[in-house]
């Protein structure tokens, strides 16, 4: 049988095959930063409203994200690049009052590749302000660039929820901009009816005029600020999960019918929704630019 000589094809496949992921590295690595196709906060705050929706659709859709079905469930995640801490949270006198989990980068691999990881191919139990933050942590990193968002945080220790270069907070209050992150209570009438429960409040992007997302199920579309506020108000109104022993039943229920039949106390539910003492956020224009600028300049040093 007469042989064939291979194919000059063939002959460089073994190089070909070698080189690929260098080449799909740097490929991602010169992916152009989102930063420099934006020209002013404006247009920032559009693309910031709508990726961010689209990531939040995400992480509420695609199976690997959960919240917490009680308040004292675990927050975990299977991403081996990531730890899940969580903090003390104390009162004053000291007292412990809450624990507040956030995540926190090992390294071991860069930025970029450990978000990716953790947002596409792990297991997460998290609640709605790891949620928010993490989805400000994407959009801080297709602004600048996985080169960029990598070097920056080569040093830096990225934690989410924490300190963003780029996020910046100008008041308090409901986020009513386009782009504006916030945080709305719920009535102090929930905790005692639902002391377990996991809708003491809520993070919310706000994503047009009147419209919000954020981390929870009712979220397979923007939603208007007074259906969030329903949707709290009957969370709050459910049949209270206090033990039944406990002594006090009979006047929560009490008050469970009166918060139901009352227009009064419903106008002040809605009125409690200001929150503030926390700040609303977003992505800073000029201040993504210093950074970029900060982090051109290390590089050509």
């Amino acid at each position: 049988m007469r042989r064939t000589a291979p194919s000059l094809f063939m002959f460089f496949v073994p190089f070909i095959l070698a080189i690929l992921p260098l080449s799909t590295e740097a490929a991602m690595l010169r992916k152009v930063p989102v930063i420099d196709t934006l020209t002013s906060q404006d247009t920032l705050n559009a693309w910031a409203a709508q990726r961010g929706q689209e990531l939040l659709l995400h992480l509420n859709t695609c199976g690997r994200f959960r919240f917490p079905e009680q308040r004292d469930e675990p927050h975990t995640t299977s991403s081996p690049h990531w730890d899940m801490r969580h903090d003390d949270v104390t009162d004053a006198t000291g007292r412990l009052i809450a624990r507040s989990p956030k995540l926190v980068l090992k390294g071991g691999v860069p930025a970029s590749v450990a978000l990716h990881h953790l947002l596409h191919e792990s297991d997460n139990v998290i609640e709605c302000q790891i949620a928010v933050f993490l989805v400000l942590t994407a959009l801080e990193q297709e602004l600048l660039g996985d080169h960029h968002f990598d070097s920056l945080h080569r040093h830096t220790p990225l934690m989410i929820p924490g300190p963003l270069a780029s996020v910046g907070s100008t008041r308090r209050g409901i986020p009513e901009t386009t782009g504006e992150i916030g945080y709305i209570v719920n009535t102090s009438l929930y905790k005692r009816f639902h002391p377990r429960g996991r809708w003491n409040g809520q993070n919310l992007l706000c994503v047009g005029t009147d419209l919000y997302t954020g981390f929870d199920p009712i979220f397979t579309e923007p939603r208007s600020m007074p259906y969030i506020l329903d949707q709290m108000y009957q969370e709050t109104i459910k049949t209270p999960t206090t033990d039944a022993s406990d002594p006090t039943l009979h006047s929560i229920k009490l008050m469970q019918a009166q918060l139901k039949e009352s227009r009064r106390l419903w106008e002040n539910f809605k009125t409690c929704q200001s929150a503030p003492d926390y700040p609303v956020l977003f992505i800073h224009y000029h201040r993504l630019r210093q950074c970029q600028k900060m982090l051109k300049e290390e590089m050509d040093e």
